[in-house]
């Protein structure tokens, strides 16, 4: 599966290298088109993850409670990490800067729920 994103990758970054200096709306879309197929093609792999994800719900609902979150803050941090770089592809540095900044931001909203369990747990502790 990686010899495949990987390939596509390759090409895609030569065809924009062809393109960039002609047609530089081409590159972006071109890179664009292609993240969303590197994505694709990744999320295929994703449903053993799922299945281990269930299989821990199962298992302990209390541990449940945490996967619901912590998958949210990866799906934001990769969503955040993709978007950084498509803004600073077209040189859009400040935008770039702003969807960090905003990905933290609901990254830290999302984990509000663990952070306060952790500290319940503490506060029974002591």
């Amino acid at each position: 599966m990686i010899l495949k994103i990987a390939a596509g990758a390759a090409l895609a970054s030569v065809l924009g290298l062809l393109y960039r200096r002609s047609n530089p709306e081409m590159t972006l879309l071109l890179g664009a088109v292609t993240l969303c197929c590197v994505l694709i093609a990744a999320g295929k792999s994703l449903s053993g993850f799922r299945d281990l994800l269930e299989q821990v719900n199962r298992l302990s609902p209390k541990l449940g409670e945490f996967t619901g979150p912590l998958l949210r803050c990866t799906g934001i941090a990769i969503l955040t990490k993709l978007s950084a770089d498509l803004c600073r592809d077209s040189a859009q540095t400040a935008l770039a800067g702003a969807v960090e900044l905003a990905g933290s931001i609901c990254a830290l909203a999302v984990s509000l729920p663990i952070v306060m369990s952790v500290l319940k747990l503490l506060g029974d502790l002591i």
